[in-house]
């Protein structure tokens, strides 16, 4: 009888190497997904944590004078106040995509997250600063006062003040523009460029001329530029305030007479020299449109940056029957008033005894 041989199984070697196959790729999927996950985690934690920025009081200003990158701004924080960690602001920074910074003025909280700092410098959310002058004699001179509170040099203020076709945009001349610039506090960006300044005095000086203000010059006979020219000679004859309505009464009863306004800060504007104290007969004889002593009316343009008192002064006079004035003898700022020639002689005579007796020439 012949033996048969069993039958050997018929096995697929390759199905277990397919599995061991399929298994290493799965685990590679799950290193993968693992080492992603880390890392958004990381970066997550990166962005979302607060990173702490403290100032030194309750808020500080921080000023930037040129276009800067947001490494350069986070070291000069990290100097001037006190950040948890430098290092994680500027991953926030490249997260964030915040490049570059332009200049400006801003004003730094308290405690503030790092985050919100960045969005404050990548959107320039400037803090608006005070840009406050009350006397000028001249616009460069007003030019040196604004430049300490702005950005802007004095001598790029100065050229826009002084720019003849800037003046004439805003219906002035040179020598009239400086009744366009009014004495107060303005809130302006420190980053505000002498063009847009200038602009900007234009619409103030328009505000303040509302209608009931030209209504009042015009029942004065004047303009609103010759109310600014007899304002700018009533602040240089008194800076006593309450003295103010007492003098423009005067000078509009002498314009209104159609006699001299025989003005000595007008004089001195038209010698355009320092160090006078005394205005003396040989300095009568300045030929100027602007020495009231031989012309008659106002001068041509305002000598001084005319105060809003003054104005309002004018447009608000003190009725009187005064044409002449004459500084105290005492030497505090008033004057003496008078409405004859005699009276006026008697205190003219009181005030040289006072300056021959001080020695003032």
């Amino acid at each position: 009888m012949q033996e048969i041989a069993p039958k050997e199984p018929n096995i697929d070697v390759a199905k277990p190497l397919l599995h061991k196959k399929w298994l290493w790729i799965s685990l590679a999927i799950v290193v993968i997904l693992a080492v992603l996950s880390t890392w958004i985690g990381l970066h997550a934690y990166r962005f979302l944590v607060r990173n702490a920025v403290t100032a030194t009081g309750e808020s500080q200003r921080f000023y930037i004078e040129k276009k800067i990158s947001s490494s350069e701004l986070i070291s000069r924080l990290d100097t001037a106040l006190n950040i948890s960690s430098a290092r994680m602001m500027r991953t926030h920074a490249r997260l964030m995509d915040v490049d570059s910074i332009r200049p400006g003025c801003f004003t730094i909280p308290n405690v503030v997250s790092d985050r919100e700092l960045l969005n404050m410098f990548r959107a320039n959310m400037q803090t608006p600063v005070r840009l406050t002058f009350r006397y000028a004699k001249t616009l460069p001179a007003l030019a040196g006062k604004m430049s300490s509170r702005l950005l802007a040099d004095s001598a790029s203020i100065a050229s826009a003040l002084c720019d003849s076709a800037l003046a004439a945009h805003y219906g002035f001349e040179p020598h009239t523009a400086i009744a366009m610039y009014l004495p107060d506090t303005y809130e302006v960006l420190w980053t505000i460029t002498p063009a847009q300044l200038v602009e900007r005095m234009a619409k103030e000086y328009e505000r303040y001329w509302n209608s009931s203000r030209r209504a009042a010059a015009a029942e004065q006979g004047l303009t609103p530029l010759e109310v600014s020219v007899l304002a700018s000679i009533v602040c240089s004859e008194t800076h006593h305030q309450p003295e103010m309505a007492t003098v423009a009464g005067l000078y509009l009863n002498r314009l209104r007479k159609g006699i001299l306004l025989q003005s000595d800060p007008t004089v001195l504007f038209a010698l355009n020299q320092q160090g006078i104290r005394r205005v003396l007969n040989n300095h009568l004889q300045v030929e100027s449109p602007y020495n009231t002593y031989k012309y008659k009316g106002l001068p041509p343009g305002p000598i001084c940056m005319p105060q809003k008192e003054a104005i309002e002064a004018v447009l608000h006079p003190e009725q009187h029957n005064y044409i002449f004035m004459c500084a105290k003898e005492t030497f505090d700022g008033t004057h003496n008033f008078a409405a004859t020639l005699s009276q006026h002689t008697a205190n003219a005579r009181k005030y040289h005894a006072a300056l021959n007796a001080r020695g003032i020439k």
